[in-house]
Order: C-alpha cells, then sequence, then structure tokens
C-alpha cells in the first residue's frame, strides 16, 4: 500500500465553517502527510463573498487565514 503523502482540501469560499480542513489535519498528523488548500473563485462565488461580510472578498486573504492554522502545527 502507498504511503498518503499529501492531502488536497477544496475550501468553499463562501462558507465560513470548513470541516475538510480539519479532517485533513487529521489525517496529515496521523500519516505524517502535506495539507495543500485548493479554492475555485468562480463569479458566484464572488458575488456571495460581497454580500456576506464575515468572508473575506480578497481570495488569497481568505486562503492565508484558513491556512494559518495548519501552519502553526507545521502542517
Amino acid at each position: 500500500m502507498k504511503q498518503l503523502r499529501n492531502i488536497l482540501v477544496v475550501v468553499d469560499p463562501t462558507r465560513r465553517e470548513q470541516p475538510g480542513i480539519r479532517k485533513a489535519a487529521q489525517l496529515a498528523r496521523h500519516f505524517d502527510a502535506r495539507v495543500q488548500l485548493f479554492a475555485c473563485d468562480t463569479p458566484s462565488s464572488r458575488e456571495t463573498r460581497l454580500l456576506n461580510k464575515h468572508v473575506p472578498l480578497d481570495l488569497s486573504q481568505l486562503m492565508e487565514v484558513m491556512s494559518e492554522p495548519l501552519k502553526s502545527e507545521g502542517l
């Protein structure tokens, strides 16, 4: 069986909660794997971010915020 080395997490930029990131972090700790976050920026997701004040409009800023807990753990 191949060793799990990389975990790709699809991030929904319109949602505050990202349970996939938590699960990926658990798996990464268990398998000593890397986590990579991916977000697809579509016109509808940009529009939703414009309407929701709790979600940053700048996608790169949003990804930095979401990845900070992972970085602080060394993942």
